[in-house]
């Protein structure tokens, strides 16, 4: 018996011994792995369907490899008067898990047969209008995959534009250690990154737009005076308020917003958004210079030209966010594009954007709840993907083709937040061009001190 326990210490041992030796790529384990020949279907997907080529847009493919397997499925009969049931053999397909196919056994190939390194691609300077790629492994081969190469013609013709940001930090009586903290370096960290966005500079997004717009912190007050924190500036306010009573008080104090953003972090004493939920008030734009052709899916009501008075709400010219939620940002609720403490979505939504899943709506002549779609989208943006609410992961489904794509975008759910579309990027410089409620941009005064 003692020799038998020392043979298995001694046999534990030189298995430890020798997987500690391998290099991580000589020692693989793999949990039930699949063979080869058990797969029967290879779909190829890709991250969009459209890459730009503008030198740093890049397409990343993959691969969805499935089985064929027989189940038993239960079969209903009427046989006279009697309902008899009874089980039937079905060929069903079955998703196979990544981890469980050989490394390397799936690859990706142009049409024309010459292998795609690293399952990426990035278009060259007068390549055809199309590609088509398609994935093998072994004998089974997926369809060809049609990638439309874009290029763009829309942002060459665009002046960079500077939008100053003023964040007014309401601050009520303390009655607890803040659980914040706020500074000009923490607000710059944030710039940093919405200008990353919005510049095609945090990704290789294929689909990714550059709006040439530059976020800067505000370095002077109205009265041209020099800002002791840049871009921060703190209210003392005498109590905790809701949202009317922070509506009124920044209605008292509210910064020319021809020559500021404005954005107020408030601490909130009820449940105060629109939907109970948000910790964000960001609307659309509510007025366009006459005369200027209707931005659609933005109902705004004409004005001869800027004028303080046509200022029916402060969120009109403003952002008011949740203090908390805007320094300690909630990860499950940041994956939510409708309710989003990250600031480059709250940006969008401010610049005229829509999101891009598609919502279920009551139609009163049908009596079914049904998508609310706008001749086939739900942002007035042809480039962007549409997906339901059901689709949760980074990697969704498009509504429509029902294609696999990766979600890039700041108006989507479950998604990276790094990119916005061209489409996208052109829609927001109608949105700043059109409506005098967004030409703060126009103004050097927040960054110059002088007109």
């Amino acid at each position: 018996m003692k020799q038998s326990f020392k043979n298995i210490v001694y046999l534990i041992g030189l298995v430890s011994l020798f997987a500690q030796s391998c290099k991580p790529d000589e020692f693989a384990t793999f949990e039930n792995p699949i063979q080869d020949e058990e797969i029967k279907i290879i779909e190829l997907v890709s991250d969009h369907k459209t890459v730009l080529a503008d030198g740093t847009a890049e397409m990343e493919f993959r691969y969805l490899a499935y089985g064929i397997k027989e189940v038993l499925k239960l079969k209903k009969e009427t046989i006279g008067k009697e309902i008899v049931y009874s089980e039937e053999s079905v060929l069903d397909t079955f998703l196979i898990p990544k981890d469980r196919i050989s490394p390397d056994f799936v690859k990706v190939y142009f049409a024309d047969g010459r292998l795609l390194a690293n399952n990426r691609y990035k278009p060259e300077a007068g390549e055809a209008v199309t590609q088509q790629f398609y994935a093998k492994g072994g004998a089974i081969t997926s369809d060809k995959l049609t990638i439309t190469i874009r290029k763009d013609e829309i942002s060459a013709a665009w002046e960079e534009l500077e939008i100053p940001l003023m964040f007014h930090l309401m601050i009520p009586p303390a009655t607890v250690r803040p659980t914040y903290e706020a500074s000009s370096a923490i607000l710059q960290e944030k710039v940093d990154y919405i200008n990353r966005v919005y510049n095609k500079m945090a990704s290789k997004d294929p689909n990714g737009g550059n709006a040439k717009i530059k976020f800067v912190l505000a370095k002077y007050d109205p009265k041209g005076n020099l800002l002791q924190e840049r871009g921060l500036r703190r209210v003392n306010v005498a109590e905790n308020m809701n949202l009317a009573g922070y509506k009124t008080a920044i209605g008292k104090e509210l910064w020319n917003p021809t020559q500021y953003l404005n954005i107020y972090l408030c601490k909130f004493a009820d449940n105060w958004s629109q939907s109970g939920s948000s910790s964000y008030i960001a609307p659309m734009p509510t007025m366009i210079l006459k005369g200027q052709k209707a931005i659609p899916g933005i109902p705004a009501r004409e004005v001869p030209a800027w004028d303080e008075k046509e200022i029916k709400d402060v969120t009109d010219v403003s952002i008011i966010f949740s203090v908390s939620e805007f320094f300690n940002p909630s990860q499950w609720d940041s994956n939510n594009a409708n309710n989003s403490f990250d600031l480059s979505t709250v940006m969008g939504y401010h610049l005229g954007l829509f999101q891009m899943e598609a919502k279920l709506k009551y139609n009163s002549s049908t009596g079914k709840n049904e998508y609310e779609l706008f001749d086939g989208d739900t942002d007035y943006c042809p480039d962007t993907d549409v997906y339901i609410g059901m689709e949760f992961g980074l990697y969704k489904r498009e509504y429509f083709e029902e294609r696999m794509f990766t979600t890039f975008n700041v108006m989507a759910g479950s998604s990276r937040k790094n990119s916005i579309t061209l489409d996208q990027a052109a829609r927001i410089r109608e949105v700043l061009e059109k409506c005098p409620s967004r030409w703060y941009y126009k103004s050097k005064w927040a960054v110059t001190g002088k007109k």
